[in-house]
């Protein structure tokens, strides 16, 4: 039994969440918690881990998200990034990142998307379709002297 399918809604008229510099305690947010979130930005928190949310549901009313300088963060939820009313999205400084979420061209709102410094970041995958086409802002940076370094 996933017991993530059986929380309730714990802050329902929570529609902003700014999580920063947690400490060791705080390795993972279950979006089920909030499901009225419009912005959330986790920032400084070198100990999480990752975002989850349950098989089939969606973070309908989320429209900003930024993922900056977490140094453990490595997974988004598992079935994608449902979040039909996302415009803004931030990941910076995730040194572990590999993938970002599955389907992102579902974000059909997404206007603005940056990727800075994340070195373990992979190419999409061709099946994965890439990046919506709503897109106006694509800004991605990674210092290339990193990683020649021996």
């Amino acid at each position: 039994m996933d017991v993530s399918s059986t929380l309730p809604p714990l802050y329902p008229p929570l529609q902003k969440l700014q999580l920063l510099s947690c400490g060791s305690s705080f390795r993972s947010l279950n979006m089920d918690l909030f499901p009225n979130l419009k912005t959330l930005s986790i920032d400084n928190n070198h100990y999480f881990e990752a975002l989850s949310i349950s098989d089939g549901k969606s973070l309908e009313e989320l429209t900003y998200l930024l993922i900056e300088h977490c140094g453990s963060f490595v997974s988004f939820p598992n079935g994608g990034l449902i979040a039909p009313k996302l415009i803004e999205f931030v990941i910076n400084y995730c040194l572990k990142l590999k993938w970002l979420p599955k389907k992102m061209t579902s974000l059909s709102a997404l206007n603005d998307f940056e990727v800075i410094d994340c070195p373990l970041m992979e190419p999409f995958p061709e099946d994965e379709g890439g990046l919506p086409v709503s897109l106006s802002r694509l800004r991605i940076s990674y210092d290339l002297h990193d990683s020649f370094t021996t």
